[in-house]
């Protein structure tokens, strides 16, 4: 991920702030739902935000104990700590192999990253790391199929990628034509990239509208 930092996620999003904090909101209930963390559970979220808004850290502004949560980002450490000052938060390295043990955690925790990453083979690095580091997995990821581009807000271009990045690379939103930076990814590219061993479940959520909705969550619980 060529950037230094994440201001850009958000500046262009205008699918409304009611509506992202109603489908998040409703990830944060599945992830409550599935993972079954308690004031024990050793969490670490991967990807977070510097950048304070409504609706970014989702986890950090609704999980009841956040002295356990360990966070590590691109962004500003400063920032961050301005927001959460009672969370520890890692700067790192795009692409890099993540500070922490095997099996340091509890679970691993992420949302709207590793459509982020680089490409099949950064996202399966990234994967690897969230596996290695926790004994459990919840990402959350934008379904390539919900009608309206998470980014940009653009209606149904991204279902023929090319064309989106084409029409897209002399424009004020020539970032997203990039696809080290945005990729689109389905349930079909998850299953295809992830690790055979442990193969993840699958859950449509957010604003949920069968093979429409807007993401995709991955739980993974290691044997």
């Amino acid at each position: 991920m060529n950037i230094s930092n994440d201001k850009i996620f958000y500046k262009n999003n205008k699918l409304g702030k009611p509506i992202i904090l109603w489908a998040r909101s409703r990830m944060f209930d599945l992830f409550m739902t599935k993972m079954k963390p308690n004031y024990n559970s050793k969490i670490i979220d991967v990807g977070v935000s510097s950048k304070n808004n409504a609706v970014a850290n989702y986890l950090e502004k609704n999980y009841p104990w956040q002295k356990n949560i360990s966070c590590v980002g691109l962004g500003n450490k400063h920032s961050f700590k301005r927001i959460f000052p009672g969370i520890k938060y890692y700067k790192i390295e795009a692409n890099k192999r993540l500070p922490f043990a095997d099996n340091q955690f509890d679970i691993a925790f992420s949302n709207a990253v590793i459509e982020h990453v680089g490409g099949a083979k950064e996202r399966i690095f990234y994967i690897s790391e969230m596996l290695r580091i926790s004994r459990e997995v919840f990402i959350t990821v934008p379904n390539r199929w919900f009608p309206v581009e998470h980014h940009t807000s653009i209606p149904l271009l991204h279902f023929c990628p090319y064309l989106f990045r084409r029409l897209l690379q002399h424009t004020s939103l020539f970032r997203w034509a990039n696809p080290k930076l945005l990729d689109f990814i389905s349930k079909k590219d998850i299953l295809r990239e992830w690790p055979e061993i442990n193969q993840p479940e699958l859950i449509y959520c957010g604003l949920k509208f069968s093979i429409f909705s807007s993401n995709i969550a991955i739980v993974l619980k290691k044997n």
